[in-house]
């Protein structure tokens, strides 16, 4: 009997091998080492992973504020870092304010997003910190440390080996390229994510797990919603997507109640901050901007989703160098290259797989209208990144490390795999210095800097609203852009209602009261106080600043000022512009006095600038930054939307 038994056991030994042999995607892809061992070399291989995205942070830090596809949030968050630092929190009720200058009983608060990158950026820069490369190395240590959660999240059901397979392909893709830089809110949302998937992934299934862990995950949550609101509705399809998939839904449905909380107290205490900066009414009325871009709660809905998966497909071609679709075709593929060891394995690897389809459709469906105007909404996909394609390439290299597997299969595999790794570095190599937004327009205001032009002069600007937080971060000045070039609708500011909408940097209708005080007797003084709440003795607007290409003077705007104020030109010809650019200072400072005290222009001065011939503008190194900024950066090819560019707004639903 002892002798059947032993034989028993061999040959339940050598078919247990054999059937394993069979699987494509064990979880140990190194042959003949175990767990322990393999966790230890995948954890060792993410540490130098980790250290390789921080170092190449380190580098890619040293670029101008347009070396990432969100300067405009950059500037925002730098901007109303500076305001904090200066004129305090209290003064500023903890929220952002997006221009530079002083600051009256009521700044133009941003009230439609969550505060706390802004804040964190007031708080490193009254600490002294207040270049852009440091700024840029803190958000990066906040988002390697994102990382390192997921990883140590996702091995917990995918295996430590698929998950550093996924998280070396998130590397060396443009999402990680691109965001890496930002200061805004990106890097806070993979930290506190990260923070929540591990916790989650590794707590949920303990029959008694700590309550101090499930407070740590609800702070995580919480400070998230206050970063952004976009892993929102995420964490919540993921969770109880994730629980009822494992069969943990009846033991563990509370904590997801729990956990709830969190997001409601952090946008509730936002809405509280808007209330003390400009009164419950108005904030209620504003609705933290909710209602704003069609499709969000409001109607409009059905226009927004019938671009998006079109438009959601072309944003993670370029960010992931892979379609979502083809994510989650990998997704349903998995199961089939994928074994686990036990039941339980599997079940909790099919719950975080199927969570990771399901949790993003919640904020595409809720509000598809943000997310067809903001590219980076395509981080809802990165766990299925990860997982999927993790899967995927962790198969490929275990067929390829089988001795006994076909020699051309492995050539195949060799050349999809280089193949892969090249298009990824390409995309890399080609896109690091050329940056987003980093047009004529941009380059000119860099070129004449915030000493460039009078000192303590604010400016009018004719440049669209898209520009305006551009030209007061560049110019480092109050600036109002002026939205249009219809002179026809002159109105007088009525000062009995709200100067602005609450949350934007300019006001549609600012030409329309620049032609009514041309024309009328209203001063720019009166003008300056409808803007800014603040009355001063010595206005401080001064100068309109007009960027234009050939055909200016045919411009009614142009006319308008040529006609009534004196101007001097400066005309740039390189050839990465295409065509000739003006920039063209008006001195608007007459405008300050009443009407029949103001300067009148000569009319053969009236004459020549309605012609385009005025005296000679100079700007004390301009031509030395405008041809740093041509030479290293390649403004033409860029501007033109280079390979690989894409036009974000092709697909927008435009407002009524």
């Amino acid at each position: 009997m002892g002798e059947v038994k032993i034989d028993e056991v061999k040959d339940k030994y050598v078919s247990d091998h054999n059937h394993k042999d069979t699987h494509l995607c064990s979880d140990p892809p190194l042959l003949d080492s175990d767990d322990l061992r393999l966790r230890r070399r995948c954890n060792i291989g993410m540490a130098i992973l980790l250290t390789a995205m921080f170092l190449l942070i380190c580098l890619m830090s040293t670029s101008d504020i347009f070396g990432t596809p969100y300067a405009f949030d950059d500037m925002v968050a730098y901007i109303s870092g500076t305001n904090f630092a200066k004129h305090g929190f209290v003064k500023l009720r903890f929220l952002p304010v997006h221009f530079v200058g002083p600051m009256g009983d009521a700044p133009r608060y941003y009230l439609h997003y969550p505060p706390l990158p802004n804040i964190i950026s007031g708080v490193a820069q009254s600490l002294g910190i207040t270049g852009l490369m440091p700024m840029r190395i803190i958000c990066g240590l906040f988002l390697i440390a994102g990382m390192a959660c997921i990883y140590k999240a996702l091995s917990h059901v995918a295996g430590h080996f698929v998950t550093l397979c996924g998280m070396t392909f998130l590397f060396m893709t443009q999402y990680f390229v691109r965001l890496a830089l930002s200061i805004h809110h990106h890097s806070y949302d993979l930290l506190f994510f990260g923070i929540f998937l591990l916790i989650f992934l590794r707590t949920i299934e303990k029959e008694q797990p700590a309550k101090k862990q499930w407070l740590l995950c609800w702070l995580a949550l919480m400070l998230s919603s206050l970063s952004s609101y976009e892993y929102i509705i995420y964490t919540q399809l993921f969770g109880w997507t994730f629980l009822l998939v494992s069969g943990n839904l009846r033991r563990r449905w509370y904590v997801l109640i729990f956990l709830a909380t969190a997001p409601v107290v952090g946008v509730a205490l936002h809405f509280l901050q808007n209330c003390w900066a400009i009164g419950f009414s108005a904030a209620l009325e504003d609705n933290l901007g909710f209602g704003f871009w069609q499709g969000g709660l409001s109607a409009g809905r059905l226009r927004y989703m019938w671009v998006m998966p079109q438009n959601i497909v072309r944003r993670s071609l370029y960010y992931y160098n892979i379609s979502c679709i083809s994510l989650v075709i990998f997704a349903v593929l998995v199961p089939v290259l994928k074994k686990q060891k036990d039941v339980v394995s599997q079940r909790r690897f099919y719950a975080a797989l199927l969570g990771a389809i399901v949790a993003p459709m919640g904020w595409l469906v809720l509000m598809p209208g943000h997310s067809i105007k903001h590219p980076h909404i395509v981080n809802q996909f990165l766990p299925l990144l990860v997982i999927a394609l993790g899967c995927v390439v962790a198969c490929m290299l275990k067929l390829l490390m089988k001795k006994d597997h076909s020699r051309w299969h492995k050539v195949l595999i060799i050349a999809v795999l280089l193949f892969l790794i090249a298009s990824q570095v390409q995309n890399f190599v080609k896109n690091h210095l050329r940056g987003y937004y980093r047009s004529p327009e941009n380059t000119l205001l860099q070129a004449i800097g915030p000493e460039g032009l009078p000192a303590d002069a604010a400016l009018l600007c004719s440049l669209p609203p898209q520009f305006a937080v551009n030209t007061e971060f560049l110019l480092q000045r109050q600036c109002w852009t002026l939205k249009g070039t219809d002179i026809t609708k002159s109105r007088q500011p009525d000062p009995d209602n709200p100067r602005f909408s609450q949350s934007f940097l300019w006001d549609e209708c600012l030409i329309d009261y620049l032609t009514y005080t041309i024309n009328n007797d209203y001063t720019l003084k009166q003008l300056y106080q409808y803007l800014t709440g603040i009355i001063s003795d010595d206005c401080p607007l001064r100068y309109f600043l007009y960027l234009g290409k050939d055909g200016y003077t045919n411009n009614p705007l142009f006319k308008m000022l040529a006609a009534n104020c004196p101007g001097r030109i400066k005309k740039i010809e390189p050839e990465d512009f295409g065509s000739p650019r003006y920039i063209i200072l008006f001195d608007i400072s007459g405008l300050q006095l009443p009407m029949q005290e103001r300067p009148v222009l000569a009319d053969n001065t009236k004459q020549q600038q309605l012609e385009g011939v005025f005296p000679p503008l100079k700007i004390n190194g301009f031509e030395e930054r405008l041809n740093t900024q041509v030479r290293k950066y390649h403004l033409f090819h860029v501007y033109r939307g280079g390979e690989g560019m894409l036009n974000y707004n092709e697909y927008a639903v435009k407002r009524p």
